[in-house]
């Protein structure tokens, strides 16, 4: 799966990471991602983000409506449910 946006580099995060004890890895041995608690993103141009995802191989969920609201849902890599949401706008 090839990564769908690219943030860049914190300096300060390279540094501890290049502190951190070898071996070190930030993911617990017994790591399970949250079946229904996530973040949810308020995004604009959710159509956009949707091809995106698809494109680079991301789940798509659609959910019930909420009301003002198109959304979607998607994972992160680690399985991590992460929620999409843009605001409908009304003409």
């Amino acid at each position: 799966m090839k990564a769908c946006w690219a943030f860049p580099r914190s300096p300060s995060l390279t540094i501890w990471r290049r502190a951190a004890a070898p071996g070190f890895s930030a993911v617990e041995a017994e790591f399970a991602p949250a079946p229904k608690a996530h973040p949810a993103f308020l995004v604009a141009n959710l159509q956009a983000l949707i091809a995106m995802l698809q494109e680079a191989g991301y789940p798509r969920v659609r959910d019930e409506p909420l009301d003002g609201y198109n959304r979607i849902y998607t994972s992160d890599p680690f399985g991590n449910r992460i929620e999409l949401m843009e605001p409908i706008q009304e003409s």
